[in-house]
């Protein structure tokens, strides 16, 4: 047999080949696994970079994200669309403008300074006949089927034209006009930390998204202040 026909043993593997093929088995089978694997260990790399660049991202966001956005009242609350003031799209901190006390602080009754301590308070009072009673409670009682708003809101219905109080104190002292009282009459009230309060009130229906709206709204302020 020629040197040529010689059979030598491969240093990487330990496979026997012809002595003139060894160089030729280097360079096509063991060449190719490391190209293969470094291949594989760019990829992990490239990989890898793009999970971090992705997870500094969602970090920055949530560091620079501006007070008031989703996650601080838990459902979802952006910057708010009702600002304090006395026009009828504000949010009230005094009787507002057209309200036969226009200007003055409102005397808030005691149970509705305690039922806005620790949630936004929402009032409907209303008949039982009047239609559209009917439609603002079916729109209250759904907004209120939804969690984020049954832990962040205290609901109180009442009847009017009966023996509890608080529906003539919402009549008397919580009316958007301070006039002709007419039903169903919708309050909603936000206390901050401070103590401050911002109000809102509606005779008829209101709507249920433009509700949830303002719902949410009132959560921002008692989270975040009210203001001067």
């Amino acid at each position: 047999m020629t040197a040529d026909g010689r059979r030598k043993r491969c240093p990487k593997c330990g496979a026997r080949v012809k002595s003139g093929r060894l160089e030729a088995h280097l360079r096509t089978v063991h060449r190719s696994k490391s190209t293969h694997s470094t291949r594989n260990r760019t990829g992990m790399v490239a990989a890898a970079l793009t999970i971090t660049a992705i997870i500094i991202v969602v970090v920055a966001y949530f560091i620079t994200r501006p007070i008031g956005e989703e996650g601080d009242t838990g459902i979802g609350v952006q910057e708010t669309v009702h600002n304090p003031g006395s026009g009828s799209e504000d949010f009230w901190t005094v009787y507002p403008s057209g309200h036969a006390s226009e200007g003055k602080t409102v005397p808030f009754p005691s149970w509705v300074q305690g039922e806005s301590a620790s949630k936004v308070l929402l009032v409907l009072t209303h008949s039982e006949g009047c239609s559209p009673c009917v439609q603002q409670q079916g729109d209250i009682r759904a907004i209120m089927g939804d969690p984020a708003f049954q832990t962040t809101v205290n609901y109180i219905d009442l009847l009017s034209g009966g023996t509890d109080q608080r529906a003539q104190d919402c009549f008397d002292i919580l009316d958007p006009e301070g006039k002709e009282n007419y039903i169903p009459l919708t309050t909603i009230v936000a206390r901050d930390s401070s103590g401050k309060y911002v109000w809102h009130s509606w005779e008829g229906v209101t709507g249920k998204a433009n509700l949830e709206g303002w719902l949410k709204d009132a959560m921002y302020y008692r989270i975040n202040g009210v203001g001067a």
